[in-house]
């Protein structure tokens, strides 16, 4: 029994584990707490994405490519909605302590504590995992041999596909044996059709 692999499937695998690597990666720095993964022990979207990675993964390996576009989709929606949440929250956070600490001694301290929460590596890895889950499902990636060997065997299946024309830009009559263009369908010299 052989197994094949595509290389449409073995690009939708490494982006779904590049995925799935990204769910336990730190999205987020926060002083005091440490850095926060979007898994997060398995309550917030993280859960989701590692679900939606396991499931491309096995899509992969069956080559589901259709569905895999359904689910990279779902991904980068979540992963991106996520990435928009955080940030709002930290900008929404910085505005409202700076608000309430105007007149405080210490709010210059305050503000400090809040500019080094930073967003981390982890959203990079998480996006790139999506895009090249997209990539893999969406872009077929054939070499010139397999295009070959496809269009030859439509050809003799009696299938109508576009054929790859690689002979010379001329041919020969199959009566006078005159040169003649090879898009031509009548001889210029004999005036048959050939």
């Amino acid at each position: 029994m052989e197994i094949s692999i595509s290389k449409q499937q073995l690009i939708a695998f490494f982006g779904a584990i590049l995925l799935l690597i990204g769910a336990f990666l730190p999205v987020l720095s926060v002083p005091i707490v440490g850095s926060i993964s979007l898994f997060n022990n398995g309550k917030s979207d993280g859960l989701i994405i590692v679900v939606l990675a396991g499931i491309a993964i096995v899509l992969a390996i069956i080559n589901q490519i259709k569905a895999i576009r359904f689910v990279a989709m779902v991904s980068l929606i979540v992963v991106l909605f996520d990435l928009y949440k955080v940030y709002s929250k930290i900008s929404d956070a910085k505005r409202e302590m700076s608000e309430k600490l105007a007149g405080n001694p210490f709010g210059g301290m305050a503000n400090a504590m809040m500019d080094t929460i930073q967003l981390q590596y982890g959203w990079v890895v998480l996006i790139l995992g999506c895009l090249i889950l997209l990539f893999g499902s969406f872009f077929k990636i054939v070499n010139s041999d397999e295009a070959r060997k496809q269009v030859r065997g439509a050809i003799s299946e009696g299938r109508e596909t576009p054929v790859i024309d690689n002979s010379p830009i001329v041919r020969t009559c199959k009566f006078c044996h005159a040169e003649m263009p090879n898009n031509s369908l009548k001889c210029n010299e004999c005036g048959s059709i050939n």
